[in-house]
């Protein structure tokens, strides 16, 4: 109705000890989450099995701290159907 992209796409957010993995498709209106926390590995496999599942074709990762090895196990993976993008993200200090 608002014009938005309605491809499902694939949100990483990582902390020290684990990687929680979104996918949110807007035709919908609904988001799947997986939390995991037995490495970066098991993270790309999530991240691989949930873009099948429910036809992402982009996933968007930060690059900080955890982040990193994440994005290199999806890297290592040559996901050719899936556009892997890399964020730098920085505090918004409001």
């Amino acid at each position: 109705e608002l014009s938005t992209n309605s491809e499902t796409i694939i949100y990483v957010d990582t902390d020290y000890d684990s990687t929680m993995i979104t996918a949110i498709n807007p035709d919908s209106e609904r988001g799947y989450v997986v939390r995991c926390r037995n490495g970066a590995d098991e993270a790309a496999h999530y991240i691989e099995m949930m873009s099948a599942k429910y036809n992402a074709r982009q996933v968007i990762i930060p690059l900080n701290g955890y982040g990193i090895a994440v994005y290199d196990c999806l890297k290592a993976r040559d996901l050719k159907c899936l556009d892997i993008v890399p964020i730098k993200c920085v505090s918004a200090r409001m």
